[in-house]
């Protein structure tokens, strides 16, 4: 009996020995470094220009977060890089015509030109500069054909109220609270825009145009 005992305890001692070295294994325990892009200074790091306005375009928001951005620097000219979709994150099963990714270039761009701002940049946008895609958005269509060619030229930094904003991320991984939001945010949210936004609360019945609660 005592021998069947001690048999049991080394093998569960074993069982947890490696499943400890699995799980440390799997990299759990690490920093998440994933999330070094969001750091406001992170594009610091490159000396290239094009490479941090670039750093800040990766934030941008995209269709079903596949971010199918390809970069390739223009080896004869330092100040400008061309912007491709890289056909091997389409997503056909939901955008069959390629619509969504190419307007998630638009996104990119749109950082691109915010950041460029702030770092003392033009961002001169040339857009499908080798021609357009076809209405079927065929990989045929798009491999080879850039998006955009960004040039950048030098000129005075200029603050932009968009700039801070890149850097949230639009994922939120934390339970949500019972408690009501104070009312000064309500009055925040409800001014961000012109189209008119309602915060309910409370439980309430909603009468719609349609009829329907």
């Amino acid at each position: 009996m005592e021998v069947m005992i001690i048999t049991l305890i080394v093998v569960v001692a074993v069982f947890i020995v490696l499943a400890a070295t699995v799980v440390a294994s799997s990299g759990i325990y690490l920093p998440k470094k994933y999330y070094d892009a969001w750091k406001p200074e992170y594009h610091k790091q490159f000396s290239d220009a094009r490479l941090q306005v670039i750093a800040h375009g990766l934030l941008a928001a995209n269709a079903h977060n596949m971010q199918a951005w390809k970069i390739v620097l223009d080896d004869s000219d330092k100040n400008g890089f061309w912007l491709y979709i890289n056909t091997d994150r389409l997503t056909p099963q939901v955008d069959p015509y390629s619509r969504q990714i190419t307007v998630s270039q638009g996104t990119f761009l749109e950082y691109v030109t915010v950041a460029s701002e702030k770092l003392g940049y033009q961002a001169d946008i040339a857009l499908f500069p080798k021609g357009e895609f076809d209405d079927k958005g065929s990989i045929e269509s798009i491999k080879n054909k850039p998006v955009a060619k960004v040039t950048l030229k030098p000129v005075t930094p200029a603050a932009n109220s968009i700039y801070s904003m890149m850097f949230l991320t639009d994922t939120v991984r934390v339970a949500y609270q019972p408690d009501k939001l104070p009312a000064d945010l309500v009055s925040q949210m409800e001014s961000l825009s012109s189209v008119k936004i309602v915060v309910y609360q409370d439980d309430a019945s909603f009468d719609f145009p349609c009829g329907h609660h």
